[in-house]
């Protein structure tokens, strides 16, 4: 089908119902609630919420590969190559950053197991090299591998609308890190930039190793 404004627009609203329902169903409010209500339910929650994701995310590339969209731009030559090794290198660092986090704890099969063993929904608070230079590492790892693609219209649209919901999530989701961590993030959020990477603000391994001892 073409790119018109009324698939453009179906597009963007859909990436905006996505991202309300994913931030909603994240928030420490519905939490509560499910952890009230249904408590034999709970310690299958992380892993539905995923699920779901997943599937809510299936209509919406569909409907985006389904679209014919005039090309914006495209590397080529050198820009190619610095293109492909800059989304390369940060998929490789996504991958290397995975030893630092508890897979199973992500996924939701550790609160299946252990049946939801922490009442907060977060595990130990634990920073990768990375997380030294920016709170939310994945985040710029995926805008640097989103960014760095050949662009036509559809696919722009999808990325604005990444990119805008990285920023407003990183600051719900850090709201919800206070209340976990406490002073201990509070430190950590005066200390290191959100997504975006700043030379003059970073946290040593030395620093980084004793916040995560307090």
């Amino acid at each position: 089908m073409p790119a018109n404004i009324t698939n453009i627009l179906f597009l963007a609203l859909a990436w905006t119902a996505f991202f309300v329902i994913h931030s909603l169903l994240a928030s420490v409010t519905v939490k509560a609630f499910i952890k009230k209500r249904l408590p034999n339910f709970f310690p299958f929650y992380r892993i539905s919420y995923n699920v779901l994701s997943l599937v809510l995310l299936i209509p919406i590339f569909w409907f985006s590969h389904s679209i014919k969209s005039p090309l914006l731009w495209q590397w080529k030559g050198t820009m190619k190559i610095i293109s492909t090794v800059i989304a390369l290198l940060a998929l490789a660092a996504f991958l290397l950053t995975l030893r630092y986090y508890d897979t199973a704890e992500f996924i939701g099969i550790k609160q299946i197991r252990e049946k939801d063993p922490d009442s907060k929904g977060e595990g130990v608070f634990t920073l990768s090299p990375l997380h030294r230079y920016v709170r939310h590492p994945w985040y710029l790892l995926a805008l640097l591998i989103i960014w760095t693609r050949n662009m036509d219209l559809i696919f722009f649209i999808t990325a604005i609308a990444v990119t805008a919901y990285f920023i407003i999530g990183s600051r719900l989701e850090e709201g919800k890190l206070l209340l976990y961590y406490g002073k201990k993030y509070e430190k950590y959020l005066s200390a290191v930039p959100g997504i975006i990477p700043l030379p003059w603000r970073y946290m040593t391994k030395v620093d980084a190793e004793k916040l995560q001892k307090m």
